[in-house]
């Protein structure tokens, strides 16, 4: 992000990227109820958030929003994760 951002700032285009953990939608629950423990997995998954559980899909769109707003209109070259807190507990 910050060597592909620095290349597009001249052009007043900002880059970054964001990072998901697991998001709760249909495609989820699907994938997760294929494996013979998948409720396991599920909670397996829940617990190694901080916030003990997924995110939900409007709350993965809202970074989206965020990082497109005139809000963030200074923030370019930066990697937002929104995973719940799951990269703390490894």
């Amino acid at each position: 992000m910050r060597a592909t951002s620095g290349g597009f700032a001249p052009h007043g285009i900002r880059v970054n990227a964001v990072n998901p953990g697991w998001v709760d939608t249909a495609f989820t629950d699907h994938a997760l109820a294929e494996p013979q423990d998948g409720e396991a997995v599920t909670a397996r998954e829940g617990d190694a958030h901080i916030l003990g559980r997924m995110a939900r899909p409007d709350e993965f769109a809202d970074a989206i929003a965020f990082l497109m707003s005139d809000a963030a209109s200074v923030v370019t070259g930066t990697e937002q994760i929104v995973d719940g807190g799951s990269l703390c507990m490894r």
